[in-house]
């Protein structure tokens, strides 16, 4: 049966911005790999630390993007912003002795029963909360926004690396 294509969220660069700076820890963290890695949420949710080789400076991204579905294994290059905030969160991460790099740390009434599980590529309990509050003018979560259904990491670094000619490159805040 052929897949159904809906439209993909794709933030402007203005917003993904505003949610950056207002971001900490591992929500912070969560953005800078998808913008350093090009990863897929998918991809974002299952990275583990034993794909994170900091001597070599890459990250291991697994993703099932084929036509069997099977998994296939890449190495990406970890930039210095991008292997200083992983350093920092290996550090100062809350929950010690598991295996997932990002895990939910949401330990509000609807989410509490996730807290400290790693997060489920289509997992959007939680996002969809978000989402109704985004619709009433408040600025959604990094984590909320990347468990949208339709959110798409490659279109947000496509719209990131092609500012318009009437605008300035923002610079990155270094740290996290």
């Amino acid at each position: 049966m052929p897949e159904e294509r809906q439209p993909r969220y794709v933030p402007p660069e203005e917003d993904f911005w505003k949610v950056y700076d207002t971001a900490e820890g591992q929500d912070r963290l969560m953005l800078l790999a998808c913008l350093h890695l090009a990863a897929r949420k998918g991809e974002i949710f299952r990275l583990t630390w034993s794909d994170v080789d900091f001597g070599n400076n890459s990250v291991q991204l697994t993703t099932r993007k084929r036509k069997d579905g099977s998994l296939e294994y890449n190495w990406i290059p970890m930039t210095s912003e991008l292997r200083k905030a992983l350093l920092w969160w290996w550090e100062n991460r809350p929950i010690k002795g598991k295996t997932n790099v990002f895990l939910c740390l949401d330990d509000t009434e609807f989410c509490r029963e996730y807290y400290g599980k790693p997060f489920l590529k289509d997992s959007s309990s939680c996002g969809e909360f978000a989402i109704e509050q985004r619709s009433r003018g408040s600025v959604s979560t990094p984590s909320d926004i990347l468990r949208r259904p339709r959110f798409t990491s490659w279109g947000m670094r496509l719209r990131l690396s092609r500012p318009s000619c009437d605008t300035k490159v923002r610079a990155q805040p270094s740290g996290i």
